[in-house]
Parts: structure tokens; C-alpha cells; sequence
């Protein structure tokens, strides 16, 4: 997506892509301030981006939530620059990624919570054969603190005997 917005708030020209993209005819973007478009909770951060513009420092890489016609909000990645009261700006929907990056986020929650809380005696070791975590299970059935034993080789907690078993 490619603007020229002035700092009055209106886009001044859009390209067919906004259109694709929002979902909206160029006239109902040109004629209301792009603000009615950006999500409530993204407006001061944009004001401030705009700030920045207005003093000469370039955008790059902002992020924001537009409203579509059918009411959804998307990310977009911005880069923009400004002359002679003008900023020209490009824009890619982000979504895809954002949503990505909340599914992992979700999804490492439910693992880690699965991890702690699982009645097994669960751990995890570097390449070098070093605790890198433990669950707390773990911890209650061997009787240590995480800090005891972070960073410490796994085969210093096994048995004289199972230790002759163990393989660096």
C-alpha cells in the first residue's frame, strides 16, 4: 500500500491496494481522516509516529491496526518519510504475522503450563548435556531449588548406578 497524507490527517492520494486491502472506495478513504480508521488503542501511538514525522525522523517499521469495511482490524507495517508538509508513506498487512506470532505465543503458554504442572519428573538439556529447565515436579521429588540446578549437568542427578548408563 502506497499514501500521501498531509498532517491534517487525510490521505491526499492511495493506491488501488488500500482499497483491496480495507476494503473501502478511494472516496470514503480521501474523505475522513485516517484516524476514523485506526484502532482506538493504536491512535496515541500514531499521533506520536506523526510527531516524529513532523520533525524530519523517518518511520520505520511502525505498526498499527486499520479497521476494514466489514468491521475486522488489520495490522500494518509502516515506513514513511515527510516533505514539504507531506508524508509519503508504504504500508504491508502484517495480520497473517501477528496472528502467527499470538498462536506461538498461545501455544507456549499451554506448553509451559503443561510442562510445570504435570505430575512426571520433566527436564530439558543443552547440547552439552546442561539443565536448561526442569519442572517443578522435578524439583518437589528431588528436593532442590531451580537455581540449584540450572546450568548443571543432568547426569550430576542420576544414581551411581544409572550413571554408568548415561551418555554425554
Amino acid at each position: 500500500m502506497f499514501c500521501i497524507s498531509g498532517f491534517d490527517s487525510y490521505f491526499k492520494q492511495i493506491n488501488p491496494a488500500f482499497e483491496e486491502i480495507l476494503g473501502y472506495k478511494k472516496a470514503e478513504l480521501l474523505t475522513q481522516p485516517y484516524f476514523n480508521f485506526i484502532h482506538p488503542d493504536d491512535v496515541a501511538s500514531t499521533l506520536a509516529e506523526m510527531s516524529k514525522l513532523s520533525r524530519g525522523v523517518k518511520t520505520i517499521a511502525f505498526e498499527n491496526r486499520y479497521r476494514t469495511r466489514d468491521g475486522l482490524y488489520k495490522w500494518m507495517q509502516w515506513n514513511a518519510t515527510s516533505c514539504e508538509r507531506l508524508i509519503y508513506a508504504v504500508a504491508r498487512d502484517i495480520t497473517e504475522r501477528k496472528q502467527m506470532q499470538l498462536d506461538i505465543q498461545e501455544s507456549e503458554k499451554r506448553y509451559r503450563y503443561i510442562y510445570e504442572n504435570t505430575p512426571v519428573m520433566l527436564h530439558s538439556i543443552d547440547s552439552y548435556g546442561n539443565l536448561i529447565s526442569v519442572s517443578n515436579f522435578w524439583l518437589q521429588k528431588l528436593g532442590y531449588q531451580r537455581h540449584e540446578v540450572l546450568g548443571h549437568k543432568s547426569i550430576e542427578f542420576l544414581t551411581k548406578e544409572s550413571q554408568k548408563y548415561a551418555h554425554d
